[in-house]
């Protein structure tokens, strides 16, 4: 895959999980995935944390979360209800290096793990390595769009189940939302 990755992590205010879930699934998924140069997006929620998600969003560009275009379908009346109880929000803008597919391509994900590096410190061996597991959809090879020589992997995998941490890495785990594609 060529293009960009973007994610969104936002934490909520306790009571707010339904209704944050509800308005991604019915009202800002569509509306975002009806927009020009959006592929895809898979949604995770944060192992071990309550009320943490994070979406994955497959573009053509990063440019096209900054165009008016963007800001045109999103700001909707049901989002002017839920930004007030997000406690957290995170965007976090990536170039696709690599996508290197795994043994498990075809199966949809149930997991991932994102593993990041400081400057220069991620081998290519491990990519090489997560994408050999047999549990891996794939491995997604990141650069940050502010600081090119931070390596973030995207390891997404067909089965929820912990996996060993990566030696220099900060490894945060996420665990695909029910009924989501891949």
């Amino acid at each position: 895959m060529s293009g960009a990755i973007y994610t969104v992590e936002s934490g909520l205010a306790p009571g707010w999980e339904d209704e944050f879930l509800r308005w991604q699934a019915e009202e800002h998924v569509p509306l975002l995935l009806g927009l020009p140069g959006y592929r895809a997006v898979t949604r995770f929620r944060a192992a071990g944390l309550a009320n943490r998600f994070l979406n994955l969003w497959e573009v053509d560009s990063t440019q096209r979360f900054h165009a008016p275009s963007h800001d045109a379908k999103v700001n909707t009346p049901w989002k002017a209800r839920i930004v007030p109880a997000r406690e957290l929000l995170i965007l976090s803008f990536y170039n696709v290096a690599a996508t290197l597919p795994g043994p498990a391509q075809d199966r949809p994900a149930a997991a991932l793990l994102r593993h990041r590096w400081p400057a220069g410190g991620m081998p290519q061996a491990v990519a090489d390595h997560l994408a050999s597991d047999p549990a891996t959809c794939r491995v997604h090879v990141l650069t940050d769009e502010n600081d090119p020589a931070r390596v973030t992997l995207l390891h997404l995998l067909a089965t929820d189940l912990p996996a060993a941490p990566i030696a220099g890495a900060e490894t945060d785990r996420f665990i695909a939302i029910s009924g989501e594609p891949a």
